[in-house]
Protein backbone atom coordinates (compact mmCIF):
# COMPACT_ATOMS: atom_id res chain seq x y z
CA UNK A 1 0.00 0.00 0.00
CA UNK A 2 1.74 3.26 -0.90
CA UNK A 3 2.54 5.41 2.28
CA UNK A 4 0.56 8.70 1.71
CA UNK A 5 -2.33 5.67 0.99
CA UNK A 6 -1.99 3.83 4.86
CA UNK A 7 -1.77 7.43 6.21
CA UNK A 8 -5.09 8.66 4.73
CA UNK A 9 -6.15 5.24 6.09
CA UNK A 10 -5.25 5.80 9.62
CA UNK A 11 -7.07 9.33 9.47
CA UNK A 12 -10.20 8.64 8.54
CA UNK A 13 -10.35 5.66 11.41
CA UNK A 14 -12.37 6.97 14.12
CA UNK A 15 -10.08 8.32 17.14
CA UNK A 16 -10.22 5.84 20.08
CA UNK A 17 -10.54 8.20 23.09
CA UNK A 18 -8.53 7.28 25.83
CA UNK A 19 -10.70 4.95 28.00
CA UNK A 20 -11.32 6.43 31.61
CA UNK A 21 -11.85 4.44 34.97
CA UNK A 22 -15.58 3.84 35.42
CA UNK A 23 -16.49 3.62 39.23
CA UNK A 24 -19.76 1.94 39.13
CA UNK A 25 -22.13 2.13 42.49
CA UNK A 26 -25.06 -0.10 42.84
CA UNK A 27 -28.51 1.17 43.88
CA UNK A 28 -30.74 -1.25 45.50
CA UNK A 29 -34.80 0.14 45.73
CA UNK A 30 -38.10 -1.30 46.47
CA UNK A 31 -40.97 -1.09 43.57
CA UNK A 32 -42.68 1.79 44.44
CA UNK A 33 -40.07 3.28 46.54
CA UNK A 34 -37.91 6.40 45.85
CA UNK A 35 -34.20 7.40 45.83
CA UNK A 36 -32.37 10.48 45.25
CA UNK A 37 -28.54 10.74 44.32
CA UNK A 38 -26.07 14.09 44.53
CA UNK A 39 -24.60 14.98 41.06
CA UNK A 40 -21.52 17.16 41.66
CA UNK A 41 -20.22 19.13 39.28
CA UNK A 42 -17.13 21.86 38.53
CA UNK A 43 -17.24 25.77 38.49
CA UNK A 44 -17.77 26.10 34.69
CA UNK A 45 -21.16 24.24 34.62
CA UNK A 46 -22.54 26.48 37.08
CA UNK A 47 -24.84 27.62 34.60
CA UNK A 48 -25.20 24.59 32.07
CA UNK A 49 -28.43 22.72 32.18
CA UNK A 50 -28.36 19.40 33.88
CA UNK A 51 -29.34 16.02 33.23
CA UNK A 52 -29.99 12.74 34.72
CA UNK A 53 -29.04 10.51 32.00
CA UNK A 54 -29.89 6.59 31.40
CA UNK A 55 -27.59 4.10 29.08
CA UNK A 56 -24.44 2.33 29.24
CA UNK A 57 -22.32 4.56 27.85
CA UNK A 58 -22.18 8.10 29.33
CA UNK A 59 -21.40 9.25 26.28
CA UNK A 60 -24.07 8.26 24.58
CA UNK A 61 -26.60 7.93 27.47
CA UNK A 62 -30.29 9.29 26.75
CA UNK A 63 -31.44 12.18 29.18
CA UNK A 64 -34.38 11.30 31.51
CA UNK A 65 -34.75 14.40 32.49
CA UNK A 66 -33.33 17.55 32.38
CA UNK A 67 -33.18 20.64 35.19
CA UNK A 68 -34.96 23.19 32.59
CA UNK A 69 -37.70 20.32 31.48
CA UNK A 70 -41.15 21.06 34.04
CA UNK A 71 -41.08 19.21 36.73
CA UNK A 72 -42.71 16.10 36.96
CA UNK A 73 -43.44 15.38 40.82
CA UNK A 74 -44.36 12.29 40.59
CA UNK A 75 -41.42 10.50 38.49
CA UNK A 76 -37.67 12.34 38.44
CA UNK A 77 -37.14 15.49 39.27
CA UNK A 78 -33.51 17.72 39.22
CA UNK A 79 -33.32 20.08 41.78
CA UNK A 80 -29.87 22.54 41.40
CA UNK A 81 -28.11 23.87 43.87
CA UNK A 82 -25.33 26.28 42.37
CA UNK A 83 -23.66 27.58 45.60
CA UNK A 84 -22.52 24.00 46.26
CA UNK A 85 -22.12 23.08 42.75
CA UNK A 86 -24.47 19.89 43.52
CA UNK A 87 -27.61 19.10 41.65
CA UNK A 88 -30.14 16.16 42.99
CA UNK A 89 -31.98 13.85 41.13
CA UNK A 90 -35.00 12.29 42.94
CA UNK A 91 -36.60 9.41 41.37
CA UNK A 92 -40.18 8.49 42.87
CA UNK A 93 -42.39 5.58 42.44
CA UNK A 94 -39.42 3.48 40.91
CA UNK A 95 -40.66 0.52 38.30
CA UNK A 96 -38.66 -2.37 37.29
CA UNK A 97 -38.46 -0.68 33.80
CA UNK A 98 -36.54 1.74 35.55
CA UNK A 99 -33.42 -0.58 36.14
CA UNK A 100 -29.99 0.00 34.30
CA UNK A 101 -27.28 2.49 34.20
CA UNK A 102 -27.19 6.19 34.70
CA UNK A 103 -24.88 9.23 34.72
CA UNK A 104 -24.33 12.58 36.20
CA UNK A 105 -24.20 14.96 33.16
CA UNK A 106 -24.88 18.51 31.98
CA UNK A 107 -25.13 20.23 28.12
CA UNK A 108 -22.39 21.90 26.95
CA UNK A 109 -22.55 23.32 23.60
CA UNK A 110 -25.90 21.11 22.98
CA UNK A 111 -23.74 17.52 24.20
CA UNK A 112 -24.34 15.76 27.11
CA UNK A 113 -21.60 15.36 29.16
CA UNK A 114 -20.55 13.52 31.91
CA UNK A 115 -19.60 15.38 35.12
CA UNK A 116 -18.31 12.14 37.13
CA UNK A 117 -16.45 9.15 36.27
CA UNK A 118 -19.03 7.60 38.37
CA UNK A 119 -21.88 4.83 36.56
CA UNK A 120 -25.07 4.31 38.32
CA UNK A 121 -26.65 0.85 38.36
CA UNK A 122 -30.37 0.76 39.35
CA UNK A 123 -32.02 -2.58 40.45
CA UNK A 124 -35.65 -2.82 41.82
CA UNK A 125 -37.07 -5.36 44.14
CA UNK A 126 -40.15 -6.34 44.90
CA UNK A 127 -41.29 -3.87 48.23
CA UNK A 128 -40.95 -5.44 51.43
CA UNK A 129 -42.37 -5.35 54.93
CA UNK A 130 -41.44 -2.38 56.29
CA UNK A 131 -38.68 -1.84 59.10
CA UNK A 132 -38.34 -0.96 62.70
CA UNK A 133 -35.04 0.41 61.78
CA UNK A 134 -35.50 4.14 60.70
CA UNK A 135 -33.31 7.20 59.91
CA UNK A 136 -33.20 10.18 57.99
CA UNK A 137 -33.67 10.05 54.49
CA UNK A 138 -31.69 12.98 53.50
CA UNK A 139 -29.07 15.01 55.52
CA UNK A 140 -26.23 17.74 55.01
CA UNK A 141 -23.08 18.22 56.53
CA UNK A 142 -20.44 20.80 55.68
CA UNK A 143 -16.78 20.07 54.53
CA UNK A 144 -14.44 20.04 57.62
CA UNK A 145 -17.07 19.71 60.29
CA UNK A 146 -19.27 16.51 61.64
CA UNK A 147 -22.21 15.15 62.18
CA UNK A 148 -24.19 12.72 64.05
CA UNK A 149 -26.81 10.50 62.58
CA UNK A 150 -29.01 8.28 64.74
CA UNK A 151 -30.40 5.08 63.84
CA UNK A 152 -33.81 4.09 65.50
CA UNK A 153 -34.67 0.19 66.42
CA UNK A 154 -36.84 -1.85 67.93
CA UNK A 155 -37.08 -3.46 71.53
CA UNK A 156 -35.81 -7.28 69.54
CA UNK A 157 -32.54 -5.53 68.17
CA UNK A 158 -31.77 -4.63 71.61
CA UNK A 159 -28.59 -6.81 71.90
CA UNK A 160 -27.88 -7.15 68.19
CA UNK A 161 -24.42 -5.83 66.54
CA UNK A 162 -25.39 -2.57 64.64
CA UNK A 163 -23.68 -1.50 62.14
CA UNK A 164 -23.34 1.80 60.21
CA UNK A 165 -23.36 0.99 55.80
CA UNK A 166 -22.30 2.86 52.52
CA UNK A 167 -22.60 2.03 49.13
CA UNK A 168 -19.61 2.50 47.11
CA UNK A 169 -17.44 0.52 50.00
CA UNK A 170 -16.28 -2.57 50.47
CA UNK A 171 -17.68 -4.09 52.51
CA UNK A 172 -20.44 -1.75 52.60
CA UNK A 173 -20.83 -2.02 56.56
CA UNK A 174 -18.65 -1.93 59.33
CA UNK A 175 -19.77 -2.26 63.30
CA UNK A 176 -15.88 -1.00 63.67
CA UNK A 177 -15.13 2.70 64.79
CA UNK A 178 -12.56 4.23 62.72
CA UNK A 179 -10.16 7.51 62.99
CA UNK A 180 -12.87 9.80 61.71
CA UNK A 181 -16.03 7.37 62.16
CA UNK A 182 -17.52 6.29 65.80
CA UNK A 183 -21.01 3.96 66.57
CA UNK A 184 -22.37 4.63 69.77
CA UNK A 185 -25.21 2.14 71.21
CA UNK A 186 -28.31 3.32 73.68
CA UNK A 187 -29.81 0.64 74.50
CA UNK A 188 -31.54 1.97 77.22
CA UNK A 189 -33.09 4.40 74.33
CA UNK A 190 -33.45 1.86 71.30
CA UNK A 191 -31.07 4.45 69.37
CA UNK A 192 -27.53 4.05 67.79
CA UNK A 193 -25.58 7.09 66.47
CA UNK A 194 -22.78 7.39 63.63
CA UNK A 195 -20.71 10.26 64.42
CA UNK A 196 -18.92 11.37 61.20
CA UNK A 197 -16.03 13.94 61.75
CA UNK A 198 -13.60 16.43 59.25
CA UNK A 199 -16.49 15.81 56.41
CA UNK A 200 -15.03 15.74 52.63
CA UNK A 201 -17.01 15.79 49.62
CA UNK A 202 -16.65 12.09 49.51
CA UNK A 203 -18.60 11.30 52.18
CA UNK A 204 -22.02 12.71 50.34
CA UNK A 205 -23.70 9.51 49.32
CA UNK A 206 -26.13 6.81 50.00
CA UNK A 207 -25.64 5.23 53.68
CA UNK A 208 -28.34 3.14 55.44
CA UNK A 209 -28.00 1.83 59.27
CA UNK A 210 -28.05 -2.21 59.53
CA UNK A 211 -29.07 -4.46 62.47
CA UNK A 212 -28.24 -8.24 63.52
CA UNK A 213 -27.41 -10.74 60.98
CA UNK A 214 -29.06 -13.68 59.10
CA UNK A 215 -32.25 -14.20 59.57
CA UNK A 216 -32.51 -11.15 62.55
CA UNK A 217 -30.94 -8.83 60.20
CA UNK A 218 -33.11 -5.57 59.50
CA UNK A 219 -31.86 -2.46 57.28
CA UNK A 220 -33.07 0.89 57.14
CA UNK A 221 -34.22 2.77 54.20
CA UNK A 222 -31.79 4.85 51.95
CA UNK A 223 -29.86 8.03 53.78
CA UNK A 224 -28.54 10.38 51.29
CA UNK A 225 -25.70 12.59 52.98
CA UNK A 226 -24.77 15.90 51.15
CA UNK A 227 -21.76 17.55 52.00
CA UNK A 228 -20.80 20.98 51.06
CA UNK A 229 -18.61 23.97 51.12
CA UNK A 230 -18.17 26.06 55.00
CA UNK A 231 -18.77 28.92 53.30
CA UNK A 232 -22.95 29.42 53.92
CA UNK A 233 -24.48 32.46 53.65
CA UNK A 234 -27.48 30.88 56.06
CA UNK A 235 -26.64 27.69 58.16
CA UNK A 236 -28.24 25.49 61.12
CA UNK A 237 -28.22 22.66 62.80
CA UNK A 238 -27.71 19.54 60.75
CA UNK A 239 -30.84 18.37 62.54
CA UNK A 240 -33.22 18.75 65.29
CA UNK A 241 -35.50 16.64 67.42
CA UNK A 242 -38.62 17.27 69.39
CA UNK A 243 -40.80 15.67 72.09
CA UNK A 244 -44.22 15.15 71.10
CA UNK A 245 -46.53 17.95 72.68
CA UNK A 246 -43.62 19.91 73.27
CA UNK A 247 -42.17 23.42 71.96
CA UNK A 248 -39.15 23.32 69.12
CA UNK A 249 -36.90 26.48 68.53
CA UNK A 250 -34.29 26.09 65.91
CA UNK A 251 -31.81 28.42 65.59
CA UNK A 252 -30.99 29.61 62.24
CA UNK A 253 -27.84 32.38 61.63
CA UNK A 254 -26.93 34.68 58.58
CA UNK A 255 -24.57 36.57 57.37
CA UNK A 256 -24.27 40.00 58.08
CA UNK A 257 -25.47 41.05 54.45
CA UNK A 258 -28.81 39.44 55.08
CA UNK A 259 -29.68 41.92 58.38
CA UNK A 260 -32.34 43.71 56.82
CA UNK A 261 -33.91 40.94 54.48
CA UNK A 262 -37.22 38.61 55.18
CA UNK A 263 -36.48 35.83 56.89
CA UNK A 264 -38.57 32.81 56.65
CA UNK A 265 -39.27 28.92 57.56
CA UNK A 266 -39.93 26.91 53.87
CA UNK A 267 -41.42 23.38 54.35
CA UNK A 268 -40.78 20.90 52.36
CA UNK A 269 -38.02 17.87 50.75
CA UNK A 270 -36.81 19.85 47.97
CA UNK A 271 -35.10 23.51 47.49
CA UNK A 272 -36.89 25.50 44.90
CA UNK A 273 -40.44 24.14 45.78
CA UNK A 274 -41.01 24.10 49.58
CA UNK A 275 -44.32 26.08 51.10
CA UNK A 276 -43.25 29.56 52.86
CA UNK A 277 -45.24 28.44 56.16
CA UNK A 278 -44.00 31.57 58.42
CA UNK A 279 -41.63 34.98 57.87
CA UNK A 280 -40.30 37.27 60.44
CA UNK A 281 -42.28 40.21 59.68
CA UNK A 282 -45.68 38.16 59.22
CA UNK A 283 -48.48 37.32 62.01
CA UNK A 284 -47.39 34.68 64.66
CA UNK A 285 -49.55 31.60 65.96
CA UNK A 286 -48.56 28.02 66.17
CA UNK A 287 -45.38 28.93 63.93
CA UNK A 288 -43.46 32.18 65.44
CA UNK A 289 -40.06 33.64 63.61
CA UNK A 290 -38.05 36.37 65.86
CA UNK A 291 -35.19 37.83 64.88
CA UNK A 292 -32.10 39.09 66.88
CA UNK A 293 -29.91 41.65 64.59
CA UNK A 294 -26.89 41.85 67.03
CA UNK A 295 -26.27 38.39 67.07
CA UNK A 296 -27.80 37.44 63.16
CA UNK A 297 -29.73 34.69 64.09
CA UNK A 298 -33.83 34.24 63.43
CA UNK A 299 -35.49 32.21 65.72
CA UNK A 300 -38.47 29.82 64.35
CA UNK A 301 -40.27 28.19 67.47
CA UNK A 302 -43.17 25.53 66.36
CA UNK A 303 -45.46 25.04 69.40
CA UNK A 304 -47.27 21.92 70.16
CA UNK A 305 -44.98 19.60 68.40
CA UNK A 306 -47.42 16.54 66.57
CA UNK A 307 -46.37 13.36 64.22
CA UNK A 308 -48.15 15.96 61.11
CA UNK A 309 -45.28 18.45 62.19
CA UNK A 310 -42.48 15.63 60.90
CA UNK A 311 -41.00 17.25 57.57
CA UNK A 312 -38.13 18.45 55.96
CA UNK A 313 -37.39 22.38 56.36
CA UNK A 314 -35.59 25.03 55.42
CA UNK A 315 -34.07 28.47 57.23
CA UNK A 316 -34.41 30.67 54.58
CA UNK A 317 -33.64 34.71 53.90
CA UNK A 318 -35.58 36.76 51.02
CA UNK A 319 -32.14 37.66 49.47
CA UNK A 320 -33.93 39.19 46.18
CA UNK A 321 -37.55 39.27 44.63
CA UNK A 322 -35.85 36.46 42.62
CA UNK A 323 -33.17 34.31 44.74
CA UNK A 324 -33.36 32.88 48.16
CA UNK A 325 -30.82 32.03 50.24
CA UNK A 326 -31.64 28.74 52.33
CA UNK A 327 -30.56 26.38 55.15
CA UNK A 328 -31.73 22.66 55.31
CA UNK A 329 -32.79 21.51 58.46
CA UNK A 330 -34.85 17.73 58.83
CA UNK A 331 -36.93 17.59 62.00
CA UNK A 332 -38.22 14.17 64.21
CA UNK A 333 -40.96 14.25 66.69
CA UNK A 334 -40.53 11.48 69.24
CA UNK A 335 -42.34 9.47 71.98
CA UNK A 336 -41.00 9.63 75.19
CA UNK A 337 -41.96 7.96 78.83
CA UNK A 338 -41.46 9.70 81.78
CA UNK A 339 -37.69 10.15 82.67
CA UNK A 340 -34.95 12.08 85.47
CA UNK A 341 -35.35 15.77 86.09
CA UNK A 342 -31.58 15.60 84.88
CA UNK A 343 -32.54 13.70 81.61
CA UNK A 344 -35.46 16.27 80.79
CA UNK A 345 -32.98 19.00 81.11
CA UNK A 346 -30.94 17.61 78.29
CA UNK A 347 -31.29 19.39 75.10
CA UNK A 348 -33.07 17.95 71.86
CA UNK A 349 -30.70 18.75 69.10
CA UNK A 350 -28.65 16.36 67.38
CA UNK A 351 -25.74 15.95 69.87
CA UNK A 352 -27.77 14.58 72.63
CA UNK A 353 -30.89 12.40 72.54
CA UNK A 354 -31.96 12.17 76.52
CA UNK A 355 -34.89 11.23 76.29
CA UNK A 356 -36.23 6.98 76.04
CA UNK A 357 -37.32 6.92 72.69
CA UNK A 358 -40.05 4.36 73.00
CA UNK A 359 -41.38 4.72 69.19
CA UNK A 360 -40.13 7.31 66.62
CA UNK A 361 -42.08 8.42 63.92
CA UNK A 362 -41.81 7.42 60.20
CA UNK A 363 -38.40 9.10 59.60
CA UNK A 364 -38.69 7.77 55.68
CA UNK A 365 -41.16 8.45 52.79
CA UNK A 366 -40.69 5.86 49.96
CA UNK A 367 -36.61 5.52 50.67
CA UNK A 368 -35.04 3.09 49.03
CA UNK A 369 -32.87 -0.04 50.85
CA UNK A 370 -29.35 0.49 49.87
CA UNK A 371 -28.32 -3.03 50.32
CA UNK A 372 -24.69 -3.74 48.58
CA UNK A 373 -22.15 -2.54 45.71
CA UNK A 374 -21.28 -4.05 43.19
CA UNK A 375 -17.57 -4.68 41.42
CA UNK A 376 -16.98 -3.73 38.40
CA UNK A 377 -18.46 -6.15 36.10
CA UNK A 378 -16.31 -8.93 34.15
CA UNK A 379 -18.28 -7.57 30.76
CA UNK A 380 -17.47 -4.14 31.67
CA UNK A 381 -13.18 -4.87 32.33
CA UNK A 382 -13.28 -7.02 28.86
CA UNK A 383 -14.65 -4.23 27.00
CA UNK A 384 -11.96 -1.03 28.46
CA UNK A 385 -9.66 -4.27 27.69
CA UNK A 386 -10.71 -4.59 24.38
CA UNK A 387 -10.72 -0.72 23.95
CA UNK A 388 -7.38 -0.26 25.18
CA UNK A 389 -5.97 -2.86 23.14
CA UNK A 390 -7.74 -1.50 20.06
CA UNK A 391 -6.31 1.62 20.73
CA UNK A 392 -2.40 0.69 21.55
CA UNK A 393 -2.74 -0.47 18.18
CA UNK A 394 -4.00 2.14 16.63
CA UNK A 395 -1.26 3.92 18.01
CA UNK A 396 1.17 1.40 16.95
CA UNK A 397 0.19 1.28 12.96
CA UNK A 398 0.16 5.32 12.71
CA UNK A 399 3.43 5.49 14.02
CA UNK A 400 4.61 2.89 11.71
CA UNK A 401 3.02 4.90 8.55
CA UNK A 402 4.36 8.31 9.93
CA UNK A 403 7.92 6.39 9.76
CA UNK A 404 7.11 4.76 6.61
CA UNK A 405 5.88 8.07 4.83
CA UNK A 406 9.13 9.59 6.64
CA UNK A 407 12.05 6.90 4.82
CA UNK A 408 9.94 7.87 1.87
CA UNK A 409 10.09 11.13 1.19
CA UNK A 410 14.14 11.05 2.43
CA UNK A 411 14.22 8.49 -0.58
CA UNK A 412 12.84 10.61 -3.18
CA UNK A 413 15.09 13.59 -1.67
CA UNK A 414 17.97 12.24 -2.34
Amino acid sequence: MPPLLLLFVFMVLPAIVPVRSIRQTTLSGSVGGSISIPCFYSREHKDSVKSWCKGSHGSSCSPVTRSDSSPDKTTVSITDDPHNLVFIVTMRNLQLSDEGSYWCSVVANFIHKTVSDEEYMLTTTAKERSSNLKTFSYLRGQTGGSITIPCFYGQEHKNHVKYWCKSGNKPPCTSTTKATQTITDDPDNLVFRVTMTNLQQSNSGNYWCSVGEGNTKETSDNLILLVTPTAQSVWTESWVSARRGGPLTILCHYDETYKDKTKYLCRGYERDSCSRIRQSDGEQSKVSVSVDRDQMVFNVTISDMQEKDFDYYWCAVEASAAQNDRAFVPLIVREVTPVSTKQQTERTHHTTLGTTVSSPFPLTSNSTRQNTTNSILGGRALHITLHTAVGLVYFICTIVAVMTIWSYCRQKGQ
